[in-house]
Formats: C-alpha cells, structure tokens, sequence
C-alpha cells in the first residue's frame, strides 16, 4: 500500500505484512516502522460509514474519497491517530499512525503524519486498482 520512496519520505522502515481477518473476510494490512513511532494501513471488509459515532470523530477527505479522523483512546497504547477512508461500498482503507510513548510532538502533528500517509496509501491503491 505504500512504495518504497513514499516509506522512505516518511521515515520508515522495516514492513510487515500481516493476514487479518474481520467479520470471517479477508483484511490485509501492512506495518511500517520509524524512530517516533509506525505507519499501518489495512483493508477492512466493513464500510467507514462505521466510524462516523465514533467520540471526536471528523469527517474529513483523503485524496477526494470521504473519511472518517478520530483519535481513539486505547488505554496501555501508544497514541493513534486513525482516518477511515470510504474506497467503496462495505470495504474500508484504514490508515493509522502511532508514536511511541512520550512522542516529542503533540497530536496535531501525529494527525498530520496520518493524513500524510493516507493521502500516500490512496495515491498506491488508486493507481494500482483494476481499470
């Protein structure tokens, strides 16, 4: 979901690919890891629409597609910033970043790192979708 220039702009490193399954439907996703923290992105076999209630949520743009922001609250995590990108009926781009604990930066900045790599993941997956 990202090539390589666009892991290296990013700071990242090391990919790890991963086989989830949601709803007993196939989810995969990816891993990317830098000094302050990672990079995933995953799809979800549910539609974003699902993210919409979620506390502090904003609806937002990724690239022309619609998206749903939040910043869950995961207790024993390190902080997320998540967008929920509406790529068609019922399937979901979800893309997350996260820093380590203590990160020397606020959320807006963490935000804007998600935003980044959203906008990153949706140019790869719109240039690699079936014409």
């Amino acid at each position: 979901m990202l090539v390589a220039d666009q892991v290296e702009r990013l700071g990242l490193r090391h990919p790890t690919p991963s086989d989830a399954v949601v709803d007993g439907l196939p989810s995969p996703a990816c891993k990317w890891l830098g000094n302050d923290g990672g990079i995933s992105a995953q799809f979800i076999p549910i539609g974003a629409e699902v993210a919409i209630p979620v506390p502090g949520a904003v609806i937002t743009q990724v690239n022309g597609f619609g998206a749903v922001r939040n910043v869950p609250d995961l207790p024993g995590s390190p902080p997320i910033c998540q967008l929920a990108i509406d790529v068609a009926p019922g399937q979901t781009v979800r893309v997350q970043a996260n820093a380590i604990p203590n990160p020397p930066y606020g959320m807006d900045e963490l935000c804007r790192r998600a935003d980044e790599a959203a906008s990153m993941v949706m140019t790869t997956v719109v240039a690699n979708a079936p014409k």
